[in-house]
This record gives structure tokens, C-alpha cells and sequence, in this order.
């Protein structure tokens, strides 16, 4: 598949950096300048950012995502690549022996990421307007759960300390329904603080990437967040397959 396209134009490639994107995404004239812009000599792999047309829950879902992402990336520890939106130095990419040489995966980009870490090179996350990338959504919501199920294939083999950081928000929104089943409504109380602070949070990034984000929007993101999230890993652990670009796994 797509690995195996990539390799075969890297053969042919004759540049410093490899660029990397999808069919279905709009990108700014400043796109490759930016995405260069923090492609120093000890940089192997960066990734940019990028939000959603049109469907404004997958959009914010996407955005608070990459916003951890960032929060990650500035301890050291950026937690994957993104072949949508990602620029790989040359250097980084023969060094690992390219895809040829590393496992197959069905999260691809960050098994290239993975490997360029392991060859010393720093991996960075540039999070501004100029690599904003724009991607059609899922349509469907059985399309958007085959999606998580192999993001989450991938995330299983993060760190423990990222595996961690997945897992309390998760544990959070169960803990907050059993807790509202027992305790009633009048529990919300103390949880507003903290959905104020994701609310500011949210708001940064939509402010740092010049796009609006809309109050009515945010709070029923909160309904919808917290019953995807555990359709989601509800259908990771169920025995379905993964249809992924024309295959099954």
C-alpha cells in the first residue's frame, strides 16, 4: 500500500526533505516553508497540525487531540507522526533503511516515527497557521469507529507514560457517569471547574490558529466526547476487522 508507494519514490527522490500529505487535504501557500522552518540538523521528523472541514465535533475532536500532542512535544516526548501533515529529513529517513526495513504497521507513520527516534533524531510538533492543514471528515459514524480501532492499535504500543495520559481522561468520563448515576446531577458542581479549564485550553489553540470556537458547540462536544469515547473502546475490544485503504485486517 501506501508504505510501499513511498518507498518506491524515495528511490527517486533527490531532496534535503520529504514532505508528506494526503489526497484529501487542503494546505496553505506557507505550508512547506513552515513545515522547514524547524527542520534543523539534529531534527529527523516534525509533524504540523491540522483540522477538519465542515463536521465541528470531529474538527474540535481533532484540535483538543493535538493540542495534548503539543503539550507532549514540548516535554520531549512527541508521541507519534501524522502522514497527513509531516516533513522527514532525508537523512532521518535512510538512517532507518526507510519502510523496507521497519515492521509493517497498520499506524505506518508512527512506526517511521518510532525508528527515527530510536537513530537519535529529535522528532518536534509545529503548531501554528502556517501548517494548518484542512481534511475532509469521516462520514459515517462505523467508518469513524474503524478509524479509532487502528489508531488505537498504535496507541497501544506508545510509552507507558503516554499510555497513561490516554487512559485517565478516559477513566474520568466512566468514573463521572457512575459517580452522576449514584450521586445525581448535583454532581456536575464540582466538575464545571474542570470543564472551564478544557474550555480555556480548547480556546488557545483555536485562538493560536486563528479559528473561531463556539460556546454552543463546546458543551454538547462534552456530550458527544464522553459517549464516543466509550463506543470506542468498547468496539477496539469487540473481534471486528479493520478495513483500512482497500484491505482487511
Amino acid at each position: 500500500g501506501k508504505a510501499n508507494v513511498i518507498a518506491q519514490l524515495e528511490r527517486k527522490a533527490q531532496g534535503e526533505y520529504y514532505l508528506f500529505t494526503d489526497a484529501d487535504m487542503k494546505l496553505p501557500s506557507s505550508w512547506v516553508t513552515g513545515m522547514l522552518s524547524s527542520m534543523e540538523p539534529n531534527v529527523g521528523l516534525a509533524i504540523g497540525v491540522t483540522s477538519i472541514k465542515s463536521d465541528k465535533f470531529q474538527e474540535l475532536d481533532w484540535l483538543t487531540a493535538l493540542g495534548m500532542v503539543k503539550v507532549v512535544t514540548d516535554m520531549d516526548r512527541l508521541p507519534t507522526g501524522m502522514g497527513n501533515n509531516m516533513i522527514v529529513s532525508a537523512a532521518a529517513y535512510r538512517a532507518v533503511g526507510g519502510y523496507e526495513n521497519i515492521p509493517f504497521s497498520l499506524t505506518e507513520d508512527y512506526e517511521l516515527y518510532k525508528y527515527i527516534g530510536k537513530e537519535g533524531f529529535e522528532c518536534r510538533h509545529i503548531f501554528n497557521d502556517k501548517v494548518l492543514g484542512i481534511s475532509l471528515p469521516i462520514i459515517g459514524f462505523r467508518n469513524l469507529l474503524n478509524q479509532r480501532k487502528r489508531w488505537m492499535k498504535g496507541a497501544f504500543q506508545l510509552p507507558l507514560f503516554m499510555i497513561l495520559l490516554l487512559i485517565i481522561p478516559i477513566l474520568f468520563y466512566a468514573s463521572l457517569i457512575w459517580i452522576m448515576v449514584i450521586f445525581g446531577l448535583k454532581v456536575l458542581v464540582w466538575v464545571l471547574p474542570m470543564i472551564g479549564l478544557q474550555w480555556l485550553f480548547q480556546k488557545s489553540i483555536y485562538k493560536k490558529l486563528g479559528l473561531q470556537l463556539s460556546g454552543g458547540i463546546f458543551l454538547l462536544f462534552e456530550f458527544y466526547n464522553v459517549a464516543q469515547t466509550l463506543i470506542v473502546i468498547i468496539n477496539y475490544f469487540l473481534p471486528s476487522k479493520i478495513h483500512w485503504k482497500g484491505r482487511t485486517y
